[in-house]
């Protein structure tokens, strides 16, 4: 899964309550049918009846897909969107993350993509496996959880960018999707073992996940792992019986407010920060313009916007020590 993923379809004919496991018998008698995935149950290619979250989060990846082009103003850009337009939208650039405190990107960057074959393995992998958890679980379990395991990806995304030193710019549901695969793997085991559909569902997507992560560089690993961790956590914890209507609708709102905060935070830093779209590479020329021109205040800027993503790199001290002797001590502004 390349920052992402690829995959086929998912979908029962049969409604699926609840997470795998025998209802919890009412006062007269079991509550319905069991919600053990049926093995005899339809499938077919994006099927997302009665999982009204997985289909709004496929939209919202599509129009989201669509601004990126957009702002682009290049057609190619499905091919290869700009990083600094990733950047404006809410991809997760590792260090800004860390050091400028972008958390709302953790979140809004399992909603962008960096091509137009990125964006269809991922959604061809959630249609493969969202529809058919939320119709087994309810749909503000699978809200919560997967908003969940989009953050702890992100976050393991991060923690391995800064191991290793780079300037780490992430995006793609894959995080989140393999927290889904996760889920669904335990959700299929508790209601009919092994050999459940779920289960064998989850396993193939997950060798697909394997493959692309061993088979391509710019595959995402941690946030692959962090995803399956977060998404096994929350199945495990799940409660049998139909999802209570206090918990449907808190997964959902929890889910849609996170969401909402997090691409408005994203917005206001895009307006705030004129450097919140570029990345170390960038501001240390925006540095070097900016002192050639003898404009000091810009140029500290820039400086000390690149050190504070690159706090081990070499050249982004050396462009704050040559502000320093060109201009002096930095303004009070930026002590």
């Amino acid at each position: 899964m390349k920052r992402g993923d690829r995959i086929v379809h998912g979908r029962s004919d049969a409604p699926l309550p609840v997470a795998g496991l025998p209802r919890r018998p009412g006062p007269s008698g079991p509550r319905g049918p069991s919600w053990t995935p049926s093995s005899k149950a339809g499938l077919r290619p994006l099927g997302f009846d009665a999982a009204p979250f997985m289909l709004a989060v496929f939209a919202l990846d599509v129009v989201i897909f669509a601004a990126e082009v957009i702002a682009s103003g290049d057609s190619l850009a499905a091919l290869r969107v700009p990083s600094h337009v990733a950047m404006a939208l809410g991809a997760n650039y590792a260090n800004a993350a860390l050091y400028e405190g972008r958390l709302e990107t953790l979140l809004t960057s399992a909603f962008i993509h960096w091509s137009f074959v990125h964006i269809v393995f991922n959604l061809g992998a959630l249609a493969a496996i969202g529809p058919r958890l939320e119709r087994a679980v309810g749909s503000g379990r699978v809200a919560s959880m997967y908003v969940g395991a989009a953050i702890v990806g992100s976050m393991f995304s991060t923690l391995d960018g800064w191991l290793e030193g780079a300037q780490r710019v992430g995006g793609g549901a894959s995080g989140a999707i393999c927290g889904l695969i996760g889920a669904a793997a335990v959700v299929g085991y508790r209601g009919e073992g092994w050999r459940s559909p779920l289960v064998q569902r989850a396993a193939w997507l997950f060798a697909v996940v394997l493959a692309f992560g061993f088979s391509t560089s710019h595959t995402d690993n941690p946030a692959h792992a962090g995803g399956v961790i977060t998404g096994i956590l929350f199945a495990a914890a799940w409660d049998r019986g139909d999802e209570p209507r206090a918990t449907h609708h808190a997964g959902l709102a929890v889910a849609a407010i996170a969401i909402a905060l997090s691409a408005g935070a994203v917005a206001i830093r895009d307006v705030v920060d004129p450097f919140a779209t570029h990345g170390v590479g960038e501001r240390l020329a925006m540095a070097d313009v900016a002192l050639r021109q003898g404009r000091c205040d810009d140029a500290w800027a820039a400086a000390r916007a690149a050190r504070r993503v690159a706090q081990r790199d070499p050249e982004a001290r050396h462009a704050v020590e040559a502000v320093r002797d060109v201009c002096g001590q930095r303004p009070h502004a930026f002590e």
